[in-house]
């Protein structure tokens, strides 16, 4: 592999945690919002704030990360796909930025103050729009039919690129398994704090979503094979062993969530949210942004590209045990906000 082929793959690992971490952290956002009225929604709510808390800024991290690591590793692409996705993405990061507002500031209200239910609303609304937006926008850029000069589009682009019946469908399937992250990731918090109860509950939450997401996946790939049938090319090509091992892995997820079998659907669930980013990825690989931007010609000078590789392993030896410290000796206790 060239050094260009190494970076993109980090760079994809780090879009990858961002997929999985941030995605739960989106999940549980939806989860909030459709938790029940009365004490059983207000005990579900409760536990998905306590989770959330102490680590839902850090996620965003790999967000960051993988846009600085196209802005100094591949500007080419960085700048075709800033030209390409200004709408979606702005709106994308809005709601990053909504809920994130709604979330904190109702963290610092109480049941009585009447503000509380609309920033709540909000935090919900916010969660389940911005993976919607980041999966039409992905399932737009791999139908490939965007043309990209510099820094101008000239075709593809638009409400086109994002707004379809492919794109939609993809969307969704993003909420769900954001939601099915969530889930898996609450109820095993939940088994943790010996919340019998509340396990269950998100138990049930992660069986269905789930669900809809293999239905949504499966119907994904049959409406790409009509839609978008470069991708579709890629999906069983290049990007075959990906699907293959997204699709056996939402079936053992169910199957050890039938099981009560928490931690193992969690893993599962995180490896079907790999899978389901690097089969996009390399199914229009070594394709980045369009049709003519690729990893090859988008890539950074040489010598930059050997100075930001020394920068970026320097930087995971600092940042790596940072976040493991953060997910676990900084992680609250979920009972303490049951109590």
């Amino acid at each position: 592999m060239s050094l260009p082929e190494i970076l993109i793959a980090v760079v994809w690992a780090g879009l990858t945690l961002y997929a999985i971490l941030g995605g739960a952290d989106f999940g549980a956002g939806v989860l909030h919002l459709l938790a029940p009225a009365g004490r059983r929604g207000r005990r579900r709510r409760q536990a998905i704030t306590g989770a959330m808390g102490p680590v839902w800024e850090a996620n965003h991290v790999w967000l960051v990360f993988f846009l600085t690591g196209l802005l100094t590793l591949f500007p080419g692409a960085f700048s075709a796909l800033g030209a390409a996705v200004l709408v979606p993405g702005t709106l994308a990061l809005l709601g990053i930025v909504v809920r994130g507002a709604a979330f904190a500031f109702a963290g610092q209200l109480t049941g009585f103050d009447r503000a509380r239910r609309p920033l709540q609303i909000a935090f919900g609304v916010a969660s389940a729009a911005t993976p919607l937006v980041f999966g039409a926008t992905a399932a737009g850029l791999a139908r490939q039919r965007l043309v990209v000069d510099g820094t101008t589009v000239r075709s593809g682009g638009g409400t086109a690129l994002w707004l379809g019946p492919f794109q939609l469908e993809v969307g969704v399937m993003a909420v769900a398994a954001c939601t099915a992250l969530a889930a898996a990731f609450l109820t095993v918090e939940m088994r943790r704090a010996d919340e019998v109860v509340l396990a269950r509950a998100f138990r049930g939450g992660a069986l269905w979503a789930t669900a809809v997401t293999a239905l949504l996946a499966a119907g994904g790939l049959a409406l790409a094979a009509l839609d978008a049938p470069v991708l579709f090319r890629g999906l069983t090509g290049r990007g075959l062993p990906a699907v293959l091992a997204g699709l056996v892995a939402l079936g053992v997820a169910l199957a050890a969530l039938a099981g009560a079998r928490d931690r193992v659907a969690r893993a599962a669930l995180a490896a079907a949210m790999a899978a389901l980013v690097w089969g996009w990825g390399l199914a229009q690989f070594p394709r980045l942004v369009g049709r003519y931007v690729t990893v090859a010609n988008a890539a950074a000078d040489p010598a930059e590209l050997h100075v930001l590789a020394i920068a970026l392993a320097a930087g995971a030896a600092l940042l790596l045990p940072a976040l493991w410290l953060l997910y676990g000796a900084f992680r609250r206790h979920p009972t303490e906000v049951l109590r």
